[in-house]
């Protein structure tokens, strides 16, 4: 196992847990991500921070639902010292802008919803080159493929592999009987795909990997 230090996010037992088998630690919040090359992040929140963080570490999630390969707390010390021999997997996450203006980064989901509630708007779906599809719905939910399975499943959208710039995008509740759902690539290009509400506009604008074990060989 490397001697560099690995950060811990999520749950102090957890630091306390790895100190125990000898690991040198970091502790970290969900607002100040360790700077380690490697972050335990224990629970979706902790996942979430850590991913979407600007530095790229190697992320082993905790107990970290569908969506993920997460390990359970009593596996993590055992996980950590065998990183040097993990198998990593790439997910994306999602820069977004709004009416062009940074407001966060997706690393399983984010919705798009009409400002009035119970208005259905219209959108559209796009990605770097083609225009995808266009519907009447209360809003819109475009999901990675580690947020595949949670919401947007729930609204009748795909589970997904990992897949570097692949996201879904799915209707909430459409003004249809046969709603479309979509799986969209942005291979090959700078920009995902974007769901697009007019007048406002929400769109992925830049993908970025985060990287976490898929387990050993």
């Amino acid at each position: 196992m490397s001697d560099s230090p690995v950060g811990v996010v999520g749950d102090p037992a957890v630091a306390d847990q790895l100190r125990e088998a000898g690991v040198t630690v970091t502790t970290g919040t969900v607002d100040s991500v360790p700077t380690t090359e490697r972050v335990v992040a224990v629970g979706k929140p902790a996942v979430r921070a850590v991913a979407a963080a600007d530095t790229d570490p190697l992320v082993v999630p905790v107990a970290a639902g569908r969506g993920v390969r997460s390990v359970s707390r009593d596996d993590v010390a055992a996980t950590v010292v065998g990183l040097d021999e993990a198998v990593t997997e790439r997910h994306p996450v999602f820069d977004v802008t709004v009416a062009g203006e940074d407001v966060g980064s997706v690393v399983f989901d984010v919705t798009a919803v009409t400002a009035e509630a119970a208005r259905i708007s219209e959108y559209a779906v796009e990605t770097a080159t083609d225009s995808v599809g266009q519907f009447r719905a209360d809003g819109v939910t475009l999901a990675t493929p580690a947020g595949s399975p949670g919401y947007a499943r729930r609204i009748g959208g795909p589970v997904i592999a990992p897949a570097e710039s692949v996201g879904v995008v799915a209707p909430i509740a459409p003004f249809q009987v046969n709603p479309d759902h979509w799986v969209v690539s942005s291979t090959g290009s700078r920009s995902p795909s974007s769901a697009t509400m007019r007048p406002s506009r929400c769109t992925p604008t830049a993908t970025r990997r985060r990287r976490w074990p898929a387990g050993r060989p």
